[in-house]
This record gives C-alpha cells, sequence and structure tokens, in this order.
C-alpha cells in the first residue's frame, strides 16, 4: 500500500493546544483548514458538526472554548439589507506567548518617576497633514463596518485587535517605559471586540489616548491620574467612562466624535511622538 500525504495545513498556536480539551482541538484544526492567508473563513456550523462527528449544538460549545481562550475571534454575519443569517465569520489568532507573561504592575510610588506630567489638556485637535495612504482596507469584523471608515494604519497589525492592542501597548510604554505584556488574550480580544461593534478603530484610540492621560472632566485632578496609574490604565474600565471621556473629547479638545477626519487626525498627531 503506497502512503498519500495528503493535504498540509498550516496550524498555529501549536505549542500551546494542548491546553484545550481534543474536541476543542479538532475544531481548530479544521477552523485552520479552511481558513485563508489571513486566518479568516467561514464554514457552516452543520459542516464543522460533521468534520468532528459532532452535532452543531456541540460545535457552539467549542466555539465558545476556542473564543474564551483567545484562539479565535467569531463574528455573526447576516445578508446585506436582511436579517437572515449567514455562517459566522471566524478569525484565526496568533498566541505567541511571551516566557513571562507577568503585567507590570507600578506602585503609586514610582509613578511620579515614570509617567511624564503631561497635562490631558495639551492633547489638541490641531490640523496636521496627514495621507490617505494611511487608511487601508479593513477585514471583515462585522458586517456593518466592513467599508474603510475608522481603520487604524495596517503597520499596526493585519486585524483591528493587534491594530488596538499595538495602540495601547505604545501608551503603556510611554508612561511605565516598560513592554505591555497580555495575559489574557481572550479576555482582551473580547472587551477590544466590544469597543470595535459601536466604534471605529480611530475612535477607540481616542478614548485609549483620553484614558491614559484622564485628570477628570476639569482635567485637574491629579488623584484620578494617579488612581489610574496605579491600576495600569486597565482597558476594562473604558465602558464604563467612554460616555464621559467622548464628553470631554469634544466639549475640551474640539473634537468631531461622530467625524472619521477629526478624529483621525486628533489620534495621528498625538499618537506620532510615541511610535
Amino acid at each position: 500500500m503506497k502512503y498519500e500525504k495528503g493535504t498540509f495545513i498550516v496550524l498555529p498556536n501549536i505549542n500551546i493546544l494542548d491546553t484545550l480539551d481534543v474536541t476543542s482541538q479538532a475544531l481548530f484544526m479544521w477552523l485552520c483548514k479552511y481558513s485563508d492567508d489571513d486566518g479568516i473563513c467561514f464554514p457552516s456550523r452543520s459542516k464543522l458538526a460533521k468534520h468532528i462527528s459532532r452535532d452543531a449544538k456541540t460545535v457552539d460549545r467549542h466555539i465558545a472554548i476556542l473564543e474564551d481562550a483567545g484562539f479565535i475571534i467569531k463574528t455573526k454575519r447576516k445578508k446585506a439589507g436582511t436579517k437572515e443569517n449567514m455562517s459566522n465569520l471566524y478569525q484565526i489568532q496568533l498566541l505567541s506567548l511571551p516566557s513571562d507573561t507577568s503585567v507590570p504592575t507600578p506602585s503609586p510610588t514610582s509613578v511620579a518617576v515614570t509617567i511624564p506630567n503631561t497635562n490631558y489638556t495639551h492633547l489638541t485637535a490641531t490640523d496636521t497633514n496627514v495621507s490617505d495612504h494611511e487608511i487601508v482596507n479593513m477585514l471583515p469584523i462585522q458586517e456593518e463596518i466592513k467599508s474603510l471608515v475608522g481603520q487604524l494604519p495596517d503597520k499596526f497589525g493585519k486585524n483591528y485587535i493587534d491594530r488596538i492592542v499595538y495602540v495601547y501597548r505604545a501608551l503603556w510604554k510611554s508612561k511605565f517605559n516598560t513592554p505591555y505584556q497580555i495575559t489574557s488574550f481572550g479576555r482582551v480580544g473580547k472587551l477590544i471586540k466590544t469597543l470595535v461593534s459601536t466604534n471605529t478603530e480611530y475612535q477607540v484610540a481616542s478614548l485609549l489616548l483620553t484614558h491614559f492621560n484622564w485628570r477628570g472632566a476639569t482635567g485637574s485632578d491629579e488623584k484620578e491620574y494617579v488612581y489610574l496609574s496605579s491600576k495600569g490604565f486597565p482597558m476594562e474600565l473604558i465602558p464604563s467612562k467612554m460616555n464621559i471621556y467622548i464628553a470631554y473629547l469634544t466639549n475640551v479638545c474640539g473634537v468631531d466624535y461622530n467625524s472619521e477626519e477629526s478624529v483621525r487626525q486628533y489620534v495621528i498627531r498625538n499618537l506620532k511622538p510615541l511610535l
């Protein structure tokens, strides 16, 4: 009997794949089999169920496990102009875990030494000439935001999570002079997905800028800044502060939050010194 090699697939995250149960591993391998060069695929639930010899409910359960572990991001799709569901879209994530996954937590006593005392009112919406080539095609995140509107530069990363994490890391390093390392890819991915579902990438970046320089609605409350600094400016706090951050951007910084160009110019102007 002649041995046939069959079809090879690229299997990322193999060094941590054994942290999953066997069914989740098999499902992840089939998702990789269907994925394109950008790690995107959209096989039907019934097809996946057939491949792993399970029912559709089992597929759903193990897709949720893969999401929670950060291996994939699932996006629901509907036919344009209708409420009819299509197969889910899956984005494979690359989990290159660092050897030391601990996140450095700055102490209140070190804040004054390591963090520049830059008042947030210095962040303005002054115009600057930025070429349009920095805006490139967006990977499909959700059906309603598949256009070019509000996407961060492609050099920040291949997908929206990588690009937003890139901004967060730049802001973290500017404050603490140390690299930021993610301890839970699944948690961070879910949080960013929630933010991007109602905001463009540039809008999320403007919220991050506000978050890392927040001194209250008046811009003069140093206690708020010291508190956030001591906690490490956790991204988890942004959803609860979103409305007041948007109000501050609008009323104090002069940013038209609903204008793509206004938010884009503001973000690029204030990120340039950090990148």
